[in-house]
């Protein structure tokens, strides 16, 4: 059987693609485990989750999928990209109530459009090399 080849650009959005699930994952279950076994209040709970899982993306990501050095610099950039990209998340819903859409119609949108511009962006600011 032979090896299977995949392009390092296709290879950085896979990488990108399954760091995020993995993050999806951690957010959650903080979030559950802070609501339900502490208590904690759901919006307390969701910020705590955001922070925790923001490190654990710029970690995996300087490592894996852009192969960039940590630095303090570095993750701001990447916390702004991330912040950008939640008002990316809640313009497009606003448009989609504004336009009277179904609210699914906004959530594919977010889909497609939120995580490819926040790779454009991580990959060419928050990790260009010239940055580091």
């Amino acid at each position: 059987m032979g090896k299977l080849y995949i392009s390092s650009r296709y290879l950085q959005v896979i990488q990108f693609g399954c760091i995020g699930l993995l993050n999806t994952a951690l957010h959650a279950s903080v979030v559950i485990g802070l609501v339900e076994h502490l208590q904690l209040n759901p919006v307390a709970a969701n910020a705590i989750a955001f922070f925790l899982a923001n490190i654990f993306s710029y970690c995996l990501n300087s490592k894996i999928t852009f192969k960039s050095a940590f630095s303090f610099g570095g993750y701001l950039r990447f916390l702004s990209v991330s912040f950008v990209s939640l008002g990316g998340t809640l313009l497009i819903s606003w448009l989609g109530e504004l336009w009277g859409l179904d609210y699914r119609i906004s959530l594919i949108g977010v889909i497609l459009l939120v995580p490819a511009i926040s790779f454009l962006a991580m990959k060419f600011w928050a990790f260009s090399s010239e940055k580091n």
